[in-house]
């Protein structure tokens, strides 16, 4: 090896070292984008088991309350049906 080929390295692994830490900030917000993107639909999902359990006590029933919005003038008696 010449004097020239050591400069050459240090390059190489210098710019192998910047690869690895931006490979590596990177995975980290990917990470990141995942676990809010999953909070964020699983706190959708707990309020829309929320809503249809809300809708079903108002409705008086255990079937799914389709059709039927609150303060809206529905074609429902006060029976629930």
């Amino acid at each position: 090896m010449n004097v020239f080929s050591f400069g050459l390295q240090r390059a190489f692994v210098a710019a192998t070292r910047g690869q690895y830490e931006q490979d590596r900030a990177d995975l980290r917000q990917t990470k990141f984008d995942v676990e809010t993107t999953v909070i964020g639909l699983y706190l959708n999902l707990l309020t829309a088991q929320r809503l249809r359990m809300v809708m079903q006590d108002q409705c008086g029933t255990d079937q799914p309350a389709e059709g039927y919005y609150p303060g809206k003038n529905n074609e429902r008696t006060e029976s629930g049906r």
